[in-house]
């Protein structure tokens, strides 16, 4: 039995659905930054509303609350890249640890130190250990591959001097042949 589409169905809900992801998304399916069932979130709309026109494709909406079903214009920061918005959450994550947005967590000791404490990437992002774990880590790696180095000239030194007794048995055996 059809019920048909949109309205015209008893089991509409105006359009409107809360995603898997806590976004609340809105049917429009000509819209041209719908998904191919045709959604589009609704944090996305409010913040070209707001701007006047549509968002760039590398620009990200921020939730200042971090709900993201609160699509208030005052909740809403519209950010340049996805890199932007992440540095946005590791600030809001420093503020509420430390009190203070410059600082950031080494992922070793677990302490929340400045940022000149940790070695940057290329492009200024930062390695999640300080730079003390980083050396305690680095010189246990060296130790380790030093350890395995040893045992790898041991084991060939040992089957050196195995080869040369065979060998030297070899040779035995042909002489004794010969006599």
């Amino acid at each position: 039995m059809f019920r048909g589409f949109g309205a015209a169905n008893p089991m509409w809900k105006g359009g409107r659905q809360i995603s898997s992801t806590g976004y609340v998304m809105i049917l429009m399916r000509d819209y041209p930054r719908a998904s191919t069932k045709g959604l589009v979130a609704e944090h996305i709309l409010m913040a070209e509303q707001t701007l006047g026109k549509q968002l760039p494709k590398t620009a990200d909406v921020h939730h200042v609350n971090e709900n993201r079903a609160d699509n208030s214009k005052g909740n809403l920061v519209i950010c340049q890249s996805r890199k932007y918005h992440i540095l946005l959450h590791m600030r809001m994550k420093s503020m509420k640890a430390t009190g203070r947005p410059d600082m950031h967590c080494c992922s070793e000791c677990k302490t929340w130190l400045s940022w000149d404490k940790f070695n940057l990437r290329k492009g200024n992002t930062p390695v999640n250990r300080c730079k003390e774990c980083n050396k305690k880590t680095a010189f246990n790696w060296r130790n380790k591959d030093r350890e395995a180095y040893n045992a790898a000239a041991r084991e060939r030194r040992m089957m050196q001097k195995l080869s040369r007794a065979e060998a030297e048995k070899e040779a035995m055996k042909e002489i004794e042949k010969r006599r």
